[in-house]
Order: C-alpha cells, then structure tokens, then sequence
C-alpha cells in the first residue's frame, strides 16, 4: 500500500513539475533542454509523435497502467517464490512420510515375526 502511495505521489510531483517547466518556458527562462524539444517534465514531452491531441486523461492512464503493470509483476514474482517454498515443504513432508510407513513396515514384520515364534513356541 506504501509503495502504490509512493507512486502516486511521483506522478503528482511529475504533473506539478511538468506545469512548473511549462511557466518557466512561458515567461523565457533557460532550460537543459535544446530549443524546440520539450522537457521530459512537460506534457508535451509525453504527447504522441506530432500530435497535441493527446490529452492528460490519457497520459494519466498511461503511467496508471504502467505503474500497474510493475506492481503485478512484483506481486506474480512473490506469488511464484511462495508456490515454490510450498512445493519444497510439500515434498519435504512426503519424505517424511515414506520414511515414517518404512518404519512402520518394519515394525509390522518384526511384530508378525514376534507372534508365528510365539505360536510354535506354545505348540
């Protein structure tokens, strides 16, 4: 739940910084960007190749979908570790009971053992 805060708020401080990198380039201050390439922090930078009829609603969804994607990978590669440690217990508890019916297996013949000497014993 933390981490899908965390992104929110790098998207709330991206759209903040991409309002505030479009002010600077209105009122003409300089930027690290060349003349005529818009700034990864502006919505321009993030609209489809020649076209300004992409719009925010778009561009939200977009990163959504991103942020999204990246938080079910990380929960489908917690899902497959947790199936693999509950395979290997599962396995380790199967040994453990072979084992433990090998042992009754030989407790059972020792006892049959046990009773035909009593029988010819008493006869």
């Amino acid at each position: 739940m933390t981490r899908l805060l965390v992104l929110l708020a790098a998207l709330v401080l991206l759209a903040a910084a991409g309002a505030g990198a479009a002010a600077g380039e209105a009122a003409g201050t300089a930027a690290a960007v060349p003349p005529g390439e818009p700034s990864f922090f502006s919505w321009a930078y993030w609209q489809e190749e020649g076209g300004s009829d992409t719009s925010r609603s778009e561009i939200f969804r977009n990163f959504g979908l991103f942020f999204v994607a990246v938080i079910a990978r990380g929960f489908g590669i917690w899902r497959a570790w947790t199936a693999h440690r509950q395979a290997e217990a599962s396995q380790r508890q199967a040994e453990a009971a072979s084992e433990q019916a090998e042992a009754a297996n030989k407790q059972a013949a020792t006892a049959e053992q046990g009773h035909i000497t009593e029988r010819f014993s008493h006869a």
